[in-house]
């Protein structure tokens, strides 16, 4: 029982982009009013899963991108240097 999600499942979520964004400040702040306010409470981790899937597609989109943007270093890394 937690506060808040593992690490691991907030970024598989559909609010982590990689780094820490607006939607995420967003969803943090408005957690922690409710439970500032006595309207949210612990959660067991299956239940952060359950109720943290916002957008399926976002996790494959930053596979994706880290994907690409290996290979483009891969290619590119004269240019690190």
């Amino acid at each position: 029982m937690s506060w808040w999600p593992k690490h691991a499942t907030w970024t598989k979520a559909g609010l982590y982009w990689g780094h820490w964004t607006y939607a995420s400040e967003n969803w943090f702040h408005n957690r922690l009013k409710e439970i500032r306010a006595g309207k949210a409470g612990l959660k067991p981790a299956n239940e952060w899963r359950r109720n943290l899937n916002f957008r399926s597609e976002t996790r494959k989109l930053v596979q994706l991108n880290e994907v690409d943007a290996k290979g483009w270093l891969a290619h590119h890394v004269d240019l690190l240097s």
